[in-house]
């Protein structure tokens, strides 16, 4: 998701839809077509194995920061931080200077429903290279490490002081201000969190927790009891897609890149097989089905927050691009 975040991101992990169609006896005894209720899980409707990400959806991205929102807000704390330092007869740096999470909502959403292409399976494994969205958020992260956004703030005056704040810090005499110029250019902006995963973004939250909810569903339970058995028709032994993609073999923090490489053959042969087995069961249509069944109801639940968000999203980025046409936010 397009969002901004304090730290440093840790290594990935991993819209038009189909028709939808209803899919009955995801359960033994139990219709997708079962009528509405107020608790207990939703009705579904399932939709077929998606044949590209852009035909991946949910509702909530209506609710989220678009990339082009996302890099004016972006954009816009950055001028007014440099004319903020520029003011104080030091040289600005160039480059972004807000952290960006390099992995767009797409590709999030792309992991908790399971899609995963066989082509890319056959070329790639579990890890191909970053979509064109996630490659232009990655390079506003390298931008932000390279101008120096995530330096801590310094005790001594300097650029890393100037740009985040050091309690006291001056510079030319004058004092520097609270957050260093970073701070006064979010402040100036108002409402910069907005952008910040977990925090005001109510999508996210309402996203997070449909996931929970999908994760714990009968349907998707079934589902996982069903691609173990393809799985192990197939020569492979895991409990559950998560449990392949981040087999330590090739997923663990630190694995060494030899034996990365030794273990890429066996890699690509289970994502193949795991691809076809979730090709074959409608692994991701049955989860995207169920995620959106739960979203649909926490979003009515939520509709006065989310509607609020975007309003003041829109604000926020009407301010951004007043900054960027050279006036005031």
């Amino acid at each position: 998701m397009k969002n901004l975040a304090r730290t440093r991101p840790g290594p990935g992990r991993l819209a038009t839809a189909l028709a939808l169609l209803t899919v009955p006896g995801l359960l033994a005894g139990c219709s997708a077509a079962a009528s509405s209720v107020t608790s207990g899980p939703p009705a579904v409707m399932v939709t077929p194995t998606p044949l590209a990400p852009a035909q991946l959806s949910v509702p909530t991205l209506g609710y989220e920061p678009t990339m082009g929102q996302t890099v004016a807000v972006t954009r816009a704390v950055t001028t007014l931080a440099g004319r903020c330092v520029r003011s104080y007869g030091l040289r600005a740096p160039a480059g972004n200077l807000l952290i960006v999470a390099p992995i767009s909502d797409i590709s999030v959403l792309q992991i908790q429903v399971g899609w995963l292409s066989l082509a890319s399976a056959r070329r790639y494994g579990y890890y191909p290279p970053p979509s064109e969205l996630d490659q232009q958020l990655v390079e506003l992260a390298r931008q932000a490490y390279t101008a120096g956004a995530t330096a801590p703030p310094a005790a001594a005056p300097g650029l890393a002081g100037m740009l985040h704040g050091a309690p006291g810090a001056q510079e030319n005499g004058r004092p520097v201000p609270a957050g260093g110029c970073v701070g006064r250019a979010e402040r100036a902006l108002g409402d910069v969190g907005l952008l910040y995963r977990g925090q005001a973004d109510v999508a996210s939250q309402v996203f997070r927790d449909a996931v929970l909810e999908m994760r714990q569903d009968p349907r998707v339970l079934s589902v996982i009891r069903r691609w173990r058995s393809c799985m192990r028709a197939r020569g492979f032994r895991y409990q559950s897609p998560d449990a392949a993609q981040l087999d330590p073999r090739w997923a663990a923090e630190g694995t060494p890149v030899a034996e990365i490489a030794r273990t890429r053959p066996l890699q690509v042969a289970v994502a193949t097989s795991d691809a076809r087995c979730r090709a074959q069961l409608d692994y991701p249509g049955i989860r995207l089905g169920v995620l959106r069944a739960y979203l649909r109801r926490s979003m009515g639940a939520h509709a006065g927050q989310l509607g609020q968000y975007r309003r003041r999203l829109a604000r926020l980025v009407a301010r951004a691009r007043a900054v960027l046409d050279g006036g005031q936010p």
